[in-house]
């Protein structure tokens, strides 16, 4: 769970409580579900960082993370995504 420093201040217990939620359900074994826009997006705001060295820094670590979860080493995955006959439907 991410928060922006200028809009954590305002909203810090619903941030703790969501922390709070995340490591509960880790706890129990429970797969967190990631659309392929959320990783899409996330990629987005690392690239669109000013300093060269924080961008390459949360680069990698945003790259081991996806890794991790290709891989079914991370307490997350990627959501399925629908198969193109349902859309058609």
């Amino acid at each position: 769970m991410l928060g922006k420093p200028l809009i954590a201040r305002n909203t810090g217990l619903f941030v703790e409580a969501g922390r709070l939620r995340y490591w509960r359900d880790i706890d129990r074994d429970a797969t967190l579900l990631v659309p392929l826009g959320v990783i899409l997006e996330t990629g987005n705001h690392v690239a669109q960082l000013g300093d060269d060295n924080k961008r390459r820094y949360h680069a990698k670590r945003f790259r081991g993370q996806t890794g991790k979860a290709l891989a079914g080493e991370a307490p997350w995955s990627l959501a399925p995504l629908p198969d193109c006959k349902q859309l058609n439907s």
